[in-house]
């Protein structure tokens, strides 16, 4: 039995998941696909017991679930055969996902100003204010040329603004407001709605 399947991946984030693969090889070579067919187990470092979970059959057989930090074994047992383990180290949590807020403010005066404030989540569910950080990019989507987000080339108000620091210019409009961190860009209604009216 082989545990890694076709893309083994030997780390992952604090709570994160990844599907883990097992294949069979028959006598002759021949290698069969087994993720349901086979029981899977895994050996967490003695030294933090409950660092993962794994889905042991059914459906969702092979399901990898980092819980805490460490180093764990994985391992996949039909009848006597059995593979070798599998070694996977959980990392400190991932960037998720980035969002901004205040989600929408319905009217700011041309001439007026508004900060906004990024947020990012982390795989564990935990999350940071980002508004400063140092590699944080915002991006502006408008539907009026005058409405500028700061800190993003093409969209400065002024050099000297705050990260995150839109100012609305003469003519009205709306903007949407998308911070970017770690390579990942706020979308959907994770951005901000700016709505610029008198």
């Amino acid at each position: 039995v082989n545990t890694t399947g076709t893309a083994p991946q030997k780390t992952v984030a604090k709570g994160a998941s990844h599907s883990y693969a097992a294949t069979i090889t028959i006598t002759g070579g021949s290698k069969y696909w087994a993720t349901r067919n086979v029981k899977w187990t895994l050996t967490p470092d003695v030294k933090n017991p409950g660092e993962a979970t794994i889905e042991a059959e059914g459906n969702n057989a092979g399901l990898f679930v980092a819980v805490a930090i460490g180093i764990v074994n994985i391992k996949a047992d039909r009848g006597t055969a059995s593979s070798g383990p599998y070694a996977i180290t959980i990392t400190n949590a991932a960037p998720k996902s980035v969002y901004c807020r205040p989600s929408v403010i319905n009217q700011l005066v041309p001439g007026s100003t508004a900060q906004l404030e990024a947020w990012v989540i982390f795989t564990d569910g935990t999350e940071n204010e980002i508004t400063k950080a140092a590699n944080i990019k915002w991006n502006a989507y408008t539907s009026s040329s005058n409405t500028t987000v700061s800190n993003r080339a093409g969209f400065f108000a002024s050099p000297g603004d705050p990260k995150g620091l839109i100012t609305a210019f003469s003519n009205t409009g709306t903007v949407y407001a998308a911070p970017e961190f770690a390579g990942i860009t706020a979308f959907g209604v994770d951005r901000c709605k700016i709505v610029i009216s008198y």
